[in-house]
């Protein structure tokens, strides 16, 4: 297993550390290359003096018995990265628009009226559910 401090944001208002994010996607691009092995990143609070060695090996042997590849040990509490449903800001028709370009900061989705154009007869007309930008098309 790879330790890691301050590595994951798994406390609410917890300080993220940047020079441990290379490690974590190590053991990510190990895992995928190499699915047998059972790589655990584990990452402890960094902004405190982190557990004792035997804690942060139990936490690492929970973790990888549990099936969780990326775990954080926050106190005596062990998390696990999770994707939530985002709440939606704007409701009905949304466009993303460039205020300026060159950096994805400049980015925002804003309204788009609605019933704008009606389909031709022959037309047709289509609802996008995701989309995806690389840095590319923000210059």
């Amino acid at each position: 297993w790879l330790l890691t401090a301050g590595g994951q944001a798994a406390a609410p208002a917890r300080l993220l550390g940047t020079s441990h994010a290379g490690v974590s996607a190590l053991a990510r691009c190990a895992r995928t290359e190499a699915p047998s092995a059972s790589l655990v990143c584990l990452d402890v609070d960094g902004a405190r003096t982190c557990s004792s060695p035997a804690t942060l090996v139990h936490a690492a042997d929970l973790a990888a018995r549990l099936g969780e590849p990326e775990a954080a040990l926050v106190g005596s509490t062990l998390t696990a990265p999770r994707l939530l449903a985002a709440a939606q800001a704007l409701a009905g028709p949304i466009r993303l628009h460039f205020d300026a370009r060159g950096a994805l900061t400049n980015l925002r989705v804003v309204s788009q009226p609605a019933g704008g154009c009606a389909a031709e007869p022959d037309g047709v007309e289509l609802h996008v559910r995701s989309v995806g930008l690389n840095f590319r098309d923000v210059l």
